[in-house]
């Protein structure tokens, strides 16, 4: 991709592509590396097929890397132009273009841990190299392309992520037609709970950052209300229902 981004539009374009992807990929790596640690689990169990214990821990990963991934990625999105000044000093349209997309893509590649990792368990990971070898063809294309055809540096980047999103696509496709799991993990009725409280909680927060926040605080002070203002309900309904269990788990042992 920074082949045909040179080709396309010169040096400048590449290293706007590398300030603009940098901190998605490291807020992405620093909450799904420790997850490379159920690997061994993810194999462990499908190679004794007991599709019971895969859901539940594609499940436990998922809402991991929901509140975690996600939500910090979103909150960078949503002030990357506040972090980018701070960073950088000036900011240009077209790198908060590029950075907002290279944040959605970690987004969407952060959820595919679970079935990245059952592909590896179900086939020695040949699921996985089909697709990442098919994506990385479409990208050879995209250079070719580039040699012939004159695109913008954003148009190339949403190009690229619009074949990604299909590569994730396909690989989610083969693996539910192989295992018939991933629905069971990705659209239980759990998961599509977590999801839509995902969505609904980053759109008014978006909302009151963008009516509120920005209109009455400094940047600062906008970064660390809207980075409140999201996590407050996720740790509250933890704290309650970790309380909640305590509870039980004490009241039970008191009968006992």
């Amino acid at each position: 991709l920074k082949c045909a981004l040179f080709i396309c539009s010169g040096p400048a374009s590449v290293g706007i592509f590398e300030l603009a992807s940098k901190v998605p990929t490291a807020i992405r790596q620093l909450f799904v590396v420790g997850l490379n640690a159920l690997m061994p689990a993810f194999v462990y169990i499908a190679k004794e097929t007991v599709k019971a214990r895969m859901v539940n821990l594609g499940k436990d990963s998922l809402r991991y890397i929901v509140w975690g991934a996600l939500g910090s990625l979103f909150l960078y999105g949503l002030n990357s132009d506040l972090l980018l000044k701070i960073w950088l000093g000036s900011v240009n349209s077209e790198l908060l273009s590029i950075t907002n997309i290279m944040t959605f893509w970690w987004m969407v590649t952060s959820l595919n841990v679970p079935a990245w990792w059952l592909g590896i368990g179900l086939d020695g990971g040949w699921t996985n190299t089909f697709v990442a070898s098919t994506h990385f063809v479409y990208t050879l294309f995209l250079v070719g392309m580039s040699l012939v055809t004159s695109f913008s540096s954003l148009t190339l980047v949403i190009i690229w992520l619009i074949g990604g999103v299909l590569m994730q696509l396909l690989l989610y496709s083969y693996l539910e037609w192989k295992t018939k799991i991933i629905k069971k993990i990705y659209l239980s009725k759990e998961m599509v709970l977590i999801f839509s409280a995902f969505i609904m909680l980053s759109f008014i927060t978006a909302t009151i950052h963008s009516l509120g926040f920005k209109q009455s605080f400094s940047p600062n002070y906008t970064i660390c209300y809207s980075i409140i203002f999201f996590y407050s309900p996720v740790l509250s309904y933890f704290f309650i229902r970790n309380f909640k269990w305590m509870n039980l788990n004490h009241n039970s042992e008191k009968r006992s």
